[in-house]
Parts: C-alpha cells; sequence; structure tokens
C-alpha cells in the first residue's frame, strides 16, 4: 500500500511510512520533523521527490534492522550532500541542534539530544565515560540515549527500552566532546 502526502510525494512498499487512518503515525517528536523537513527540503530545493525516495530505499535496505525514521534522516542527509550542495561537516554541527527539546527542571532549562546508538556506540561511550570518569555507566545494549546540557553543566543518560532510567553520568566537558564524535558522527 502506498502512503501519500499530496501529489508526487509518494512512497510505496518497503519505503511506505506507516499510517493510521490514512495519516503518518510518529512515535517521537523529532519523527514527525524528519518527515517534514524531507518535504521541505525536497519543494525548496526544486528536487523530484525521487531523489529522496530512492535515498530512502537505499537506505533502508542497508541497514533493515535501523528504525524507519532513522533512514529517512540518513536519506535526507545523503541527499542535500549529494544534490544540493550542503558540506557533509556541516551537517554534524546542526545534527544535535535540529534534534534537540528542552523541558525546565528545579528552575533549570535542560536541552536533550536524543541519539540512536547501537550496541557497538553504546560499547564505545562506555569506553569514553570509563576513561574519563574511572567507571562503567552501566549503559545496557539497546538502550535509549539522550545527551544533556544545562548551566549546571553537560551528561548523557540512558534508558531502558521500557523508559525506566538506566544510567544519568555528569561528564566533563572534554568527555562531552569526545562523545558527541562517538554519538554524532557525519553519515557518508
Amino acid at each position: 500500500m502506498a502512503a501519500t502526502a499530496g501529489e508526487g510525494f509518494e512512497l510505496d512498499g518497503v519505503a511506505a511510512w506507516p499510517t493510521r487512518d490514512g495519516e503518518p503515525v510518529f512515535a517521537e517528536p523529532w519523527e514527525g520533523r524528519a518527515f517534514g523537513l524531507a518535504f521541505d527540503v525536497v519543494r525548496r530545493s526544486g528536487l523530484d521527490w525521487s531523489a529522496f525516495r530512492d535515498r530512502l530505499i537505499a537506505a533502508l535496505a542497508e541497514e533493515p534492522e535501523r528504525a524507519y525514521y532513522e533512514s529517512w534522516v540518513v536519506a535526507l542527509e545523503r541527499m542535500v550532500v549529494e544534490c544540493v550542495d550542503v558540506d557533509a561537516g556541516d551537517l554534524r554541527a546542526t545534527r544535535a541542534e535540529a534534534a534537540t527539546y528542552r523541558y525546565v527542571e528545579d528552575g533549570l532549562p535542560i536541552e536533550v539530544m536524543p541519539i540512536a546508538a547501537d550496541e557497538q556506540t553504546i560499547e564505545r561511550v562506555e569506553r569514553v565515560i570509563a576513561d574519563h570518569i574511572g567507571e562503567s555507566a552501566g549503559f545496557v545494549p539497546g538502550a535509549h540515549v539522550e545527551l544533556r546540557q544545562s548551566s549546571r553543566g553537560s551528561g548523557i543518560r540512558s534508558f531502558d527500552a521500557s523508559g525506566g532510567l538506566v544510567a544519568d553520568v555528569d561528564v566533563t566537558s572534554d568527555c562531552w566532546d569526545e562523545l558527541i564524535h562517538v554519538l554524532m558522527p557525519a553519515h557518508p
């Protein structure tokens, strides 16, 4: 079944986005932002929808276990680098900003960057933290990872599949920089 979002914007087969009663379905807010951003970039750049669709199909095929909308982000980044003349290095600098959300805790604004992290990435995060603080953070494979910043400092936290907090670790600025490098590499 094909999913459509206006004339010319259609995906079918493995690339069709999830729908409920004909409307797109998003598990998290960033998925909706990725969805809308793809349409906006295609329209504003004057590209044909196939420029995105072909890259999405390739991204889905190369990592079938990757979450669907994470493949949207990969396809979108590849499209703008290849078709819109955006530098791949610039994407790394703006990726975190696009995915962030903010809330207030104890009267302080907290900025959070959700990060997709596979088992190998979690292991690398554990090594970085252990190198900087001398102990494991206790992150587990399959965990949801978030970087956080506030006026009090920076940190990384992890939640299990049911949303329970697994670890919440404050980090130094050197550790933060290394975690950013591990968790947000530029896509090829």
